[in-house]
């Protein structure tokens, strides 16, 4: 096995054998790659940074459905104020145990203040828990600086605070 330095990571190149019909070997490369988001400067491109996009700070669930498929629902008035899509990936911090996941957001009714837990993730999380809902984005170095997230602070009842 080789290294090839290329675009500011490394690829990995593993030569392996293919076994032809009469019995010999054919070498091949195969070319393998670790996911980065590093870039070749000399080609203008630049690197880019997981920013946060948005965060719906202090919810509190109100539902959990362990035999829903996954996800979590939030009400569409709170995705429409925070920018998270549905169907985007979400990360969940739950403030009142410590639990952290990876799910994707779902539109709930509009207007119903519903922050609903689903899936396994439901076993971390309960009625009344107060979590931190954010999404994340890739922003190029050169504009992380100016970059602002959208951040929505919620009353226990799911409304959204007005900044006094």
């Amino acid at each position: 096995m080789r290294s090839v330095a290329k675009w500011g990571f490394t690829l990995q190149r593993l030569q392996c054998h293919k076994p032809l019909a009469d019995g010999a070997a054919e070498p091949h490369i195969l070319t393998v790659s670790i996911f980065a988001t590093l870039s070749n400067r000399r080609e203008g491109t630049s690197l880019l940074l997981n920013m946060l996009k948005a965060k719906l700070h202090s919810a509190t669930v109100t539902q959990c459905d362990l035999h829903y498929e996954g996800s979590i629902s939030i009400d569409q008035d709170l995705l429409d104020a925070s920018g998270i899509l549905p169907h985007e990936r979400v990360d969940l911090w739950n403030v009142t145990n410590g639990a952290r996941i990876q799910t994707y957001a779902l539109e709930a009714p509009r207007g119903s203040r519903t922050i609903g837990v689903n899936g396994a993730a439901a076993r971390h999380f309960a009625v009344g828990d107060k979590i931190i809902i954010a999404a994340f984005a890739s922003v190029e170095a050169e504009k992380a600086r100016q970059h602002a997230p959208t951040v929505v602070l919620l009353d226990d009842a799911n409304e959204i605070k007005v900044p006094a």
